[in-house]
């Protein structure tokens, strides 16, 4: 196959980036955030699944028992032992985390497919040296991430509001993953231009072995972790203030490598116990309505993950 390239070949895409984006885009992101969060209190209405809103089957106000408690009646007279509610408990639990991890497992695909495709479309045959003018326009142009920011906030208010409406919530979660897979592209085509096309594949990787150790460990130890809550909170915080701070003192020269390698495996160590934490809470708290949230939050914690963990391999490779 040959290949075809423009000559000379152009500047790096990290020549096109303002040299303002990262704190005004956390700025930005901040008050939007503050902004979409406040609708969902204000405006969102709690929905009930069609579960909650049936009565029990026992014999409430002379009631006749319901299908269910005659054909447990039924198992009785015949002999049969009925099924405990604890054993029902556990079948329901088991379909509600089959149904997290298997549409989280979706989300992830799509995320790295939408991050190919547009790897692919922003280099000539895949070639980190030879952007294409989509990769430049895409990188240079910063409303674009603005616009598609604002998106991603608004549909994650919608996703709350129906979290619990069927299609309307696979929908929003689709498009929610898709605008934040569309978001972080930004940076890996801007990583991938540097020559660091195999660091992104081995943080994807180790990515993916923390998470599913982590996960493993979580669901089979007895141990209870949402005592993490507290210290987690107070960490994230601790990241939102360094993200609003570091861009100023990188300007002025107050921040060295060390400083972002120190930020990067904080960052690491957080949310590797954001995972332990969310992973905790759908085992032991969460109902079975609440596969959304549990998506989301799981999704926000691998992504975070993978972004710390290819700051780590990326700084440490310079």
């Amino acid at each position: 196959m040959v290949r075809y390239y423009p000559s000379p070949p152009p500047p790096p895409l990290s020549d096109a980036v303002p040299s303002w984006f990262a704190l005004y885009f956390f700025l930005g992101f901040l008050a939007l955030y503050l902004v979409v969060m406040a609708a969902v209190v204000v405006f969102s209405k709690p929905t009930t699944s069609g579960a909650e809103g049936v009565p029990l089957s026992g014999g409430l106000g002379g009631k006749q028992p319901g299908p269910r408690a005659r054909s447990w009646m039924d198992l009785q007279r015949s002999g049969q032992e009925p099924p405990s509610l604890e054993s029902i408990d556990k079948e329901i639990k088991k379909g509600f985390v089959r149904k997290v991890y298997s549409l989280l497992t979706t989300q992830l695909l799509l995320t790295v497919g939408i991050n190919v495709g547009l790897i692919y479309a922003a280099f000539y045959c895949g070639d980190p040296h030879y952007p294409t003018d989509f990769a430049y326009y895409f990188v240079r142009e910063s409303w674009i991430t603005f616009v598609t920011l604002i998106g991603l906030l608004i549909v994650l208010c919608a996703l709350f509001s129906y979290k619990n409406t069927y299609p309307a919530n696979y929908i929003l979660l689709f498009l929610f993953t898709a605008a934040l897979a569309f978001t972080l592209s930004r940076t890996i085509i801007i990583y991938y231009s540097e020559g660091a096309g195999t660091t992104i594949l081995l943080a994807l990787a180790v990515t993916a072995g923390v998470f599913v150790g982590l996960t493993i460990f979580t669901m089979i130890t007895p141990l209870d972790w949402n005592f993490l809550g507290p210290f987690l909170f107070a960490g994230i915080w601790l990241l939102l203030f360094w993200c609003i701070f570091a861009p100023l003192l990188y300007a002025y020269g107050g921040v060295s490598s060390g400083w972002a390698l120190a930020f990067a495996i904080i960052g690491t160590i957080l949310f590797s116990g954001f995972i332990i934490y969310d992973t905790n809470n759908i085992m032991r708290y969460m109902g079975v309505d609440d596969y959304v949230i549990a998506c989301v939050e799981l999704y926000l914690d691998v992504i975070n993950l993978f972004m710390c963990i290819l700051s780590i391999f990326q700084i440490s490779s310079r």
